[in-house]
């Protein structure tokens, strides 16, 4: 069963085990049967990355998922923060995430959150998707992608 928009599984740890922390409150990781996003501390950003793992095959992501990225760019405004999407690590991801993506993506726009995308172009899916996304940059100074 899917977390809550802030997530119940814990905090989403980087690589040096620190959450993406404001005054003490961490945003939570997220995860289904086939999919982790882990909330991450960035400084490259400097913001929020979420990191994607595993593989994307939410029936009704608009249900699931974007409840989560809802949430994460209500945070990344809030902090005055990039919000980062990290797919590199993410095996597969299906048209109705794409989708939903889109409209959280715009969604962010509208509330001047600055987005960076990252994909791995070695893979062709994730090429693909880039390929794809890259008319949302089109007149979007917020939105980077990456790869």
């Amino acid at each position: 069963m899917p977390a809550s928009p802030l997530g119940a599984r814990g905090a989403g740890l980087d690589s040096l085990g620190r959450a993406f922390r404001d005054q003490g409150r961490a945003m939570q990781s997220w995860s289904s049967e086939h999919l982790t996003i882990d909330a991450l501390d960035d400084a490259e950003l400097p913001g929020l990355r979420l990191r994607w793992l595993g593989r994307c095959t939410e029936r009704f992501p608009q249900r699931t998922i974007g409840p989560y990225l809802r949430s994460a760019v209500v945070e990344a405004q809030s902090r005055g923060v990039t919000l980062g999407l990290d797919f590199r690590r993410l095996d597969s991801l299906n048209s109705s995430t794409i989708s939903t993506l889109m409209h959280v993506l715009r969604e962010a726009q509208g509330k001047s959150v600055r987005q960076v995308l990252f994909f791995d172009v070695a893979r062709v899916w994730q090429r693909s998707t880039r390929d794809a996304l890259l008319a949302l940059t089109d007149g979007n100074p917020l939105l980077e992608i990456r790869g």
